[in-house]
């Protein structure tokens, strides 16, 4: 399940993310809601990639244009809600953060 969100190419490192605000690079650059911030390899996403949508920060790595791995997401006050799991660009499985502690555990078929 790839991501539907506006590319933001960005060879800057990132200074600090406002979860109620903007994301802001270290040259003073704002980075609205909506955008990504990746690092690039060979015209693809690949490394360390932070999305802020609204008030929810997702942060995970991406291979080859595609996410993998352990992706966290934070809401506004910058609290974990969820864990998700992504194996070549495809969400698998994810876990639902209550109290500090998993409450939901939900696997998805994969559609290979």
């Amino acid at each position: 399940m790839p991501l539907s969100c506006k590319l933001h190419k960005v060879d800057a490192k990132v200074e600090s993310i406002s979860l109620n605000d903007s994301i802001y690079l270290k040259d003073g650059a704002k980075i609205e809601s909506g955008y990504i911030i990746c690092e690039y390899k060979r015209g693809m996403k690949d490394g360390l990639a932070v999305l802020k949508e609204d008030s929810l920060l997702k942060v995970g790595f991406f291979k080859n244009d595609k996410q993998i791995g352990i992706w966290h997401s934070y809401d506004k006050n910058g609290k974990l809600i969820k864990i998700s799991e992504y194996t070549d660009g495809f969400l698998f499985k994810y876990y639902t953060i209550e109290n500090g502690r998993i409450s939901k555990t939900t696997v998805l078929s994969p559609n290979f």
